[in-house]
C-alpha cells in the first residue's frame, strides 16, 4: 500500500488482527481476552470490508468472555447490526442490552435509546401495515 494510506492500514490492521488471534489463542483464559476480542471486532468492522459477521462475532465472545467488560462491544454489536447487517431485530435487542448494561458512555447510551425508540415505532407501524 504504498502511498495509499488506506491499504497501509489494512495490511496493518491484519498484521495487529493475526497478533490478537495469537493471543486469544494461547491465553484464553487471561484477563485480557475480552480486550482482544473488541479490538478484533473493531479491526474486522472498521479495516476490512466485508468481514462484519466476523466483527459482530468477535464483539459477542467479548461480553460472553467477560459480562463485565469496559469496552462497549453490546453497541458496536448493534450499529453493526442495525447499519450494516440490516437485522434490526438484533440491534434492537442490543441496543436494550447497552442501555442496561453499557451505561459509562452517555452518548452511546443516547444514541441507543433514540435507535431503540425509531426501531420500535418502525416495527410497530410495519406490523400494523401488515394486518
Amino acid at each position: 500500500g504504498h502511498g495509499v494510506p488506506i491499504l497501509y492500514r489494512q495490511k496493518v490492521m491484519i498484521e495487529a488482527a493475526e497478533v490478537l488471534r495469537d493471543l486469544v489463542d494461547r491465553y484464553p483464559s487471561s484477563d485480557k481476552v475480552d480486550d482482544a476480542a473488541f479490538l478484533l471486532g473493531e479491526i474486522h468492522k472498521e479495516y476490512l470490508p466485508g468481514q462484519e459477521t466476523i466483527a459482530v462475532k468477535w464483539y459477542e465472545r467479548c461480553w460472553v468472555w467477560n459480562p463485565q467488560t469496559p469496552h462497549p462491544a453490546r453497541f458496536q454489536a448493534a450499529v453493526v447490526y442495525d447499519y450494516r447487517l440490516h437485522d434490526r431485530d438484533r440491534a434492537l435487542e442490543l441496543y436494550r442490552a447497552t442501555t442496561q448494561v453499557e451505561t459509562d458512555n452517555q452518548s452511546n447510551l443516547r444514541f441507543a435509546q433514540r435507535r431503540i425508540e425509531e426501531l420500535t415505532t418502525e416495527k410497530r407501524a410495519s406490523q400494523a401495515s401488515s394486518r
